[in-house]
């Protein structure tokens, strides 16, 4: 956001509140408010070049969302689809989601107030995000869903979570 002095927005900063359809707040997010250009031009030169390719998400989000691991093999699947930018920044909104769920729990594997809340925004209801596997297919696909972890040498893990559509 870009606010010209003089003027009543002349500060760091503007929480914005998302409002979703029947007026249910969602998130407050503080949102970077430009009040000289010197700011504002030293800001688009941080600014982090926007992907062009599979290649270059996986790359970025290998080394943005460190509380993820992503298997050797993850993003093979997207090899020989044409690169979309709309489907690209969906995969960094639910990476985002997921590595700040991880990071919201406490020492002792706890839940903070902030993981219970994202679980709570985007893992129930008929608009979740994520959900948890069906008995069936945790029995039915047990081995497909069970991977290696590259940080733990006691054996392979079982993962039932799944991304909605």
């Amino acid at each position: 956001m870009v606010s010209i002095s003089p003027s009543d927005w002349c500060c760091q900063s503007v929480k914005v509140s998302w409002v979703q359809g029947e007026g249910k707040k969602r998130d407050h997010v503080l949102i970077n408010n430009f009040i000289d250009w010197n700011s504002l031009e030293t800001a688009l030169e941080d600014q982090e070049p926007t992907i062009r390719s599979w290649s270059q998400l996986k790359t970025k989000s290998i080394k943005r969302y460190k509380s993820l691991c992503f298997s050797k093999d993850s993003f093979d699947p997207l090899d020989g689809i044409p690169f979309n930018q709309s489907c690209a920044n969906r995969f960094e909104y639910l990476f985002g989601i997921l590595n700040t769920f991880v990071e919201e729990h406490d020492e002792n594997g706890v839940r903070t107030e902030v993981g219970q809340q994202i679980i709570k925004d985007y893992f129930h209801g008929k608009k979740a995000l994520f959900s948890d596997s069906s008995d069936t297919e945790k029995r039915g696909f047990k081995e497909k869903m069970t991977f290696p972890h590259p940080e733990d040498p006691q054996g392979p893990h079982f993962y039932a979570l799944c991304m909605a559509k």
